[in-house]
């Protein structure tokens, strides 16, 4: 998405959101993915998770930080609506959040008005909550890796060489221009 349209590259150039990451992941990292996200009226709850790539990595995983998440809330997050819950301190287990539904010690619900952000360790046990309204929760969602892990999505790909010379120079590096990840596949 962020090739496509200027709000979600401003999205992902956001001073405070590009500080935050850099402050965990350093420097040099990059941009692995931005891509929509709705939970459904009356969606049940999806299973608690870590993000890729911890997911297919075997336990104890890396006590530092590979990737980080965030979300902007473009509908208001509330109890009812399927907010995404958290497990505070779960990165520090170094394991695989359990894949279930039903609620953990310790979760807390990451609620706000639309238009605000939060960001998490993708180590942490996160999944969205059931949705019991009439009504969609939507949201954006800005990945952001170390610049040796291949991203989610191949944004280069997507873009002519016009549009990349269009896009800032922070943009270009954020997508992956100036790294060169470990091909896989």
């Amino acid at each position: 998405m962020v090739t496509k349209a200027p709000i979600f590259a401003r999205l992902a150039e956001d001073p405070i959101l590009l500080q935050l990451a850099r402050s965990v992941l350093n420097e040099d990292c990059v941009l692995a993915d931005v891509g929509g996200n709705s939970i459904g009226p009356h969606a049940e709850g999806g299973a608690w998770h870590v993000d890729v790539p911890l997911g297919q990595l075997p336990e104890p995983l890396p006590e530092f930080a590979l990737t980080t998440q965030n979300v902007w809330m473009v509908d208001d997050f509330t109890v009812e609506n399927g907010a995404t819950r958290l497990v505070p301190g779960s990165h520090k287990t170094q394991k695989k959040a359990p894949w279930i539904r039903e609620s953990l010690d310790g979760e807390v619900v990451v609620t706000g008005p639309a238009g605000s952000m939060a960001i998490w360790l993708s180590s942490t046990w996160h999944r969205p909550g059931p949705n019991v309204t009439d009504q969609a929760r939507r949201a954006v969602l800005c990945y952001f890796s170390r610049s040796w892990i291949k991203g989610w999505s191949d944004m280069r790909s997507t873009l002519t060489a016009q549009k990349a010379k269009e896009l800032s120079e922070n943009l270009r590096y954020l997508i992956g221009f100036s790294s060169n990840p470990i091909v896989r596949g």
